[in-house]
């Protein structure tokens, strides 16, 4: 893929409706800055679709100007979505993962 392509693709987001579905929830971003799925390049994604979560599981790293903030799924079920790909600017309160909560 030319470079162009490349930047043009990492920077697309997936469409997100305005409200989770019943029984889900949006983790979204406290803050706006650059997304990461892994704490760093070549390492395994803190979490994948079809994974499961706790209240106090790590799911990303959002960076801005070389501050890394973790971000805290808050709540337990399973990663359906993940709507942001790796290295995507991100803005506050951007939904990032749909989480199916547990009953």
């Amino acid at each position: 893929m030319p470079k162009g392509e490349k930047a043009e693709a990492a920077g697309k987001q997936l469409a997100v409706s305005s409200q989770p579905p019943a029984g889900h929830v949006f983790v979204r971003a406290a803050n706006l800055g650059t997304f990461y799925r892994s704490p760093k390049p070549g390492a395994p994604s803190y979490v994948e679709v079809g994974g499961r979560v706790s209240g106090d599981t790590e799911v990303c790293l959002i960076e801005v100007m070389k501050l890394f903030t973790p971000l805290i799924a808050g709540v337990q079920g399973v990663v359906r979505e993940v709507y942001v790909t790796d290295g995507a600017l991100v803005e506050f309160d951007q939904p990032l993962f749909l989480i199916e909560v547990d009953a």
